[in-house]
């Protein structure tokens, strides 16, 4: 049975995947349609996604020495930048052509085949190689999702992409509250448990008495601020029991 393959090369492969989707569904859309993205219409995310994934490429061939970042230290730095990430994706949102994304794919499937360095120098400061690629896949299911929210019938990320991006969040979620008195669960693509702060209880076998629990498009809109905690628990779309299950202090993760 062969080993299996590393994570970032997954990851990669899934971004390209995602691309050549986006470049299949191109040429019949309308790039003027507004997204929910304030002042985004669809050739802007569309162009955003071209930045996004010239700068995986990028960062892939900048390996650095340096002591790498948290990764949630890190995707915190991308507030300070909004604008500069704003006035990029506008620049090109007359440009991005489906050949654009077609070709963008095939470089990533290509890096895909390499080795992914262990920290490289991201434009926010140093972060480990894994990190980075996987901050890109979030970035792009999340603005895939975006696109249908904008598009209906438009294509979304696949399951693959979706729960790989689900997963990494719970990975960062987990890992920002270390403990074990709240179980998040995101079916069917895992669940993790964390620590709340200032809690006395001592949890050690079976499920914590808090759990909160949403389908994993809630939990991408939720872990990036597209969808705020109390508008999710109003529509119903996240349930929570315990009286620790409150997550509004702690997403979103990205900004």
């Amino acid at each position: 049975m062969p080993p299996p393959r590393p994570r970032p090369r997954v990851d990669l492969e899934l971004v390209a995947e995602l691309l050549r989707t986006w470049a299949d569904w191109l040429p019949s859309a309308d790039p003027s349609t507004p997204t929910p993205l304030p002042g985004w219409d669809v050739g802007t995310l569309s162009a955003h996604l071209v930045v996004v994934g010239e700068g995986l490429l990028d960062g892939l061939g900048r390996p650095t020495r340096d002591a790498p970042l948290p990764v949630l230290d890190y995707v915190a730095r991308y507030a300070a930048g909004a604008g500069e990430i704003d006035e990029r994706a506008r620049a090109r949102a007359d440009g991005p052509t489906a050949a654009d994304l077609a070709e963008l794919a095939a470089r990533i499937s290509e890096a895909a085949a390499g080795a992914v360095p262990a920290v490289v120098a991201g434009p926010r400061g140093p972060l480990r190689g894994t990190d980075w690629v996987a901050t890109r896949l979030v970035d792009a299911v999340v603005h895939a999702d975006d696109l249908t929210r904008a598009v209906p019938g438009a294509p979304g990320p696949s399951r693959k992409a979706e729960a790989a991006a689900v997963r990494h969040l719970l990975a960062w979620l987990t890992a920002e509250h270390p403990g074990q008195t709240l179980e998040v669960r995101v079916p069917p693509h895992g669940a993790v448990q964390c620590g709340v702060e200032g809690s006395t209880l001592a949890h050690t076998r079976g499920t914590p008495p808090n759990v909160v629990e949403c389908a994993p498009r809630t939990f991408l809109r939720l872990a990036t601020g597209r969808l705020a905690w109390l508008e999710a628990r109003s529509q119903g779309l996240v349930s929570a029991s315990g009286h620790r299950a409150d997550l509004s202090g702690w997403l979103p993760l990205l900004r």
